[in-house]
């Protein structure tokens, strides 16, 4: 009687959340469509990526960042190239992503360093050491981790 109850509610469970993502992943997509300038639209399309590595689609969360740069450079506005190249998106990948994911990660930050030294500004080069010190310390690389945060600092 136990394990049928148990069996019925995660049936439940997992439809309502399917429900609950599906609505929420179609909100985000309405408002990309609905942005009505560049800062919005972009805005959105990092709230969309954020929202698939939160839920491990992590393949349409690094389509969605490409087209979120794209974007930024198109409109050749400096700050929405540092609000897409410094989003919180990567900052939700898991232990448990693949390596694939990882390393795309790390070339998006790779990208980001370049252009915070490109444009002098110090503050998200450092970010940017930094939360690609945190993707090797989940890729269990400490070494990497540890001269990625040093660099960070100097």
């Amino acid at each position: 009687m136990f394990t049928k109850l148990a069996v019925l509610f995660f049936l439940l469970n997992c439809q309502i959340t399917w429900g609950q993502y599906k609505v929420r992943e179609s909100n985000l997509i309405r408002s990309i469509d609905l942005s009505k300038n560049d800062s919005v639209k972009i805005v959105a399309l990092g709230n969309l990526a954020e929202f698939y590595y939160i839920y491990g689609a992590d393949s349409k969360g690094d389509s969605i960042l490409k087209k979120q740069l794209l974007s930024a450079e198109i409109s050749n506005n400096k700050n929405l190239i540092f609000i897409t190249l410094f989003g919180d998106a990567i900052t939700n990948l898991s232990r448990w992503t693949s390596q694939e994911t990882f390393e795309k990660a790390l070339l998006f930050l790779d990208k980001g360093a370049s252009y915070a030294k490109e444009q002098d500004r110090a503050d998200y080069e450092g970010l940017a050491y930094i939360r690609k010190a945190t993707i090797l310390r989940k890729e269990l690389q400490y070494d990497k981790a540890i001269q990625s945060a040093t660099l960070a600092f100097s």
